[in-house]
């Protein structure tokens, strides 16, 4: 089965070969998508139970203007 998309004079042809290659491609983009949701998460829930547990101390962070930065106490 082919469809043709034409558009300014060019014409492409869409194969299923060619469906299954994007089919494939989308799969592998989802799955990436969904491994770095993973670490970033793993990284968060490590970095609460750090703080939880009195390994590290929050930043105070102070406003000023648009923007805002964070200064560690010592």
């Amino acid at each position: 089965m082919k469809a043709g998309i034409k558009k300014q004079g060019v014409e492409f042809i869409v194969t299923d070969e060619y469906r299954e290659w994007i089919a494939l491609i989308k799969d592998k983009i989802k799955s990436s998508q969904i491994k770095a949701s993973i670490k970033v998460k793993q990284g968060t829930i490590r970095a609460l139970l750090a703080y939880w547990r009195g390994y590290c101390k929050p930043a105070k962070t102070f406003k000023m203007g648009r923007g805002s930065f964070a200064a560690d106490e010592h």
